[in-house]
């Protein structure tokens, strides 16, 4: 499982929006994925939250409405070398739309997602 875009990157300290995640591998027949939210929470991902997307450059940027977030992102990030998967017009993925878990009212900061199996040991 990969998740290769989110978006919002930076989540509001509410639960105002929900976190969208672009990947592949989400649709697994015998297990369920988990999305794990920084040092915060891991849950299961909600198998109903997850549907076929067809990337395009031009749709991602407006993913988030009324916003230039990702457009201003992408503007800053040509200064840099790629650390993110590239991606080609008309690729099938996954996206599950999820609600945001980044604020249990104490952390801030830094923060991250992955995807994968929560493994018990």
């Amino acid at each position: 499982m990969r998740v290769h875009r989110d978006a919002p990157m930076a989540q509001p300290n509410a639960n105002a929006t929900t976190t969208k995640f672009i990947g592949q591998g989400y649709r697994l027949r015998a297990r369920t994925p988990s999305i794990k939210w920084g040092l915060q929470a891991t849950e299961a991902m909600n198998m109903s939250s997850i549907k076929e997307y067809t990337y395009t450059h031009d749709s991602f940027l407006q993913i988030i409405p009324d916003s230039q977030s990702l457009k201003a992102y992408e503007i800053e990030a040509a200064k840099w070398p790629r650390v993110d998967t590239p991606l080609a017009e008309g690729q099938q993925l996954d996206r599950a739309d999820l609600d945001n878990k980044f604020n249990d009212g104490q952390i801030q900061g830094v923060a991250y997602i992955e995807a994968g199996l929560d493994e018990v040991l």
